[in-house]
């Protein structure tokens, strides 16, 4: 069994790197963030010309808390970027 106080030291631990690790975006993590705004923009493109369609639902599972410490913006903030541009564009409910 795991005392409390080894679960304090894990967790303030695990706090602290995940801190450092914020602090710098890691060049996977940019890519991504490139991958999924060309997805998105093609997607929605997509479906925003399919007749009868008002609706879109954008999912994106494994959001974070949508900035970095560095400033720069997370996969949430971006898509509602690109979203509010084609609400705009097409006149859909996104």
């Amino acid at each position: 069994m795991i005392s409390k106080l080894m679960c304090n030291a894990i967790f303030n631990n695990w706090e602290a790197n995940m801190t450092k690790m914020d602090d710098i975006i890691r060049q996977h993590t940019k890519e991504k963030l490139l991958v999924y705004r060309e997805y998105l923009k093609n997607y929605l493109s997509v479906m925003c010309n399919v007749p009868g369609w008002k609706t879109i639902y954008v999912w994106e599972p494994f959001a974070g808390r949508g900035i970095y410490n560095s400033g720069t913006k997370g996969s949430v903030l971006q898509a509602a970027e690109i979203i509010k541009e084609f609400r705009t564009d097409y006149g859909k409910d996104i």
